[in-house]
């Protein structure tokens, strides 16, 4: 349900790929890699992941679901 993955190398916002099958993952901070100074990053992670109700720390809103 919560994936903690901070400060690690993550490099690219493709790698979200890898966590997709992970069905009940609801909390999910990736701070500090990488892959966050992507401007899609966040919109991406939500695409992809969409049970996700916090991406590192903030809430996911209504629009953005």
């Amino acid at each position: 349900m919560e994936m903690y993955l901070a400060n690690n190398r993550i490099p690219t916002s493709r790698e979200v790929l890898n966590i997709k099958h992970l069905n009940k993952l609801i909390i999910l901070d990736m701070c500090g890699n990488p892959l966050t100074k992507d401007p899609n990053y966040r919109i991406y992670s939500l695409y992809h992941l969409k049970k996700l109700k916090v991406l590192d720390g903030i809430a996911v809103e209504l629009n953005e679901q």
